[in-house]
């Protein structure tokens, strides 16, 4: 992409109008039966909070995001490009400067809901995003989310003297099931801290020089919190 596209940061009520012509007139297409401009309030609410991004070619508003945070991770709840343009990189290209946007504003990772269910290709396919595990709770499968950071990778076989086990159930299951993940911990977590979805009433285990140090359920596992949003965040082992 060259420099005609721009990603505004604070868009104004021209590129406002402009979204709202194009989404309307896809909504008319669609015989009134779908499209994001039944969520135009929840979009005109997102401006006004500036959390409305545009992406524009030559001045012309032809893509937007609507966003919002939660301890340091991005949940996108709408992108679209403009109907005509579709199909052609343009959503791509956008999504590659998100990651690029809200790295800067320190955030570790993006989720999103895909809707329409079509759209899994993209963010699956095209983006390279992970679904989300079942973590028990009235969650979507086609919930979504892509790490913006260095982090430490699960493995399938640790370190048995030095490792962190997380079991995607509670504690009185573990004797009956394997982990799910595995993390080795001998790099620094600073610099490349364990990330992964969760839900707090998981069994987490830290085996230090071969002895098993704490085992517990996510939440009663440390005295200061090592969860933000709906991950499980460590970037260090000093609990």
């Amino acid at each position: 992409m060259n420099n005609q596209f721009e990603l505004k940061i604070l868009p104004d009520k021209y590129d406002l109008a402009t979204i709202k012509q194009w989404l309307y007139e896809e909504y008319l297409r669609l015989n009134c039966q779908s499209g994001f401009y039944c969520n135009w309030d929840m979009i005109e609410t997102g401006f006004e909070k500036h959390r409305l991004l545009v992406y524009s070619l030559k001045n012309k508003p032809i893509g937007f995001v609507l966003w919002h945070e939660f301890e340091e991770c991005i949940s996108i709840d709408i992108m679209a490009i403009a109907q005509p343009l579709r199909g052609l990189g343009i959503g791509k290209a956008l999504v590659e400067i998100l990651y690029i946007y809200f790295r800067k504003k320190n955030a570790f990772a993006l989720k999103l809901f895909c809707a329409p269910k079509s759209s899994v290709s993209f963010w699956k396919g095209k983006m390279k995003f992970i679904q989300f595990p079942n973590r028990g709770y009235s969650e979507s499968e086609f919930t979504f989310y892509k790490l913006l950071i260095n982090t430490n990778l699960s493995v399938t076989k640790p370190n048995s003297q030095n490792k962190l086990e997380l079991w995607d159930d509670e504690p009185y299951m573990i004797n009956i099931k394997k982990p799910k993940w595995s993390w080795n911990i001998d790099d620094d977590l600073r610099y490349n801290p364990i990330i992964h979805p969760c839900n707090y009433n998981w069994n987490l285990r830290l085996t230090r020089n071969g002895e098993i140090i704490k085992d517990d359920k996510i939440k009663y596992f440390s005295n200061k919190s090592i969860e933000k949003g709906d991950f499980l965040y460590i970037n260090s082992l000093e609990f």
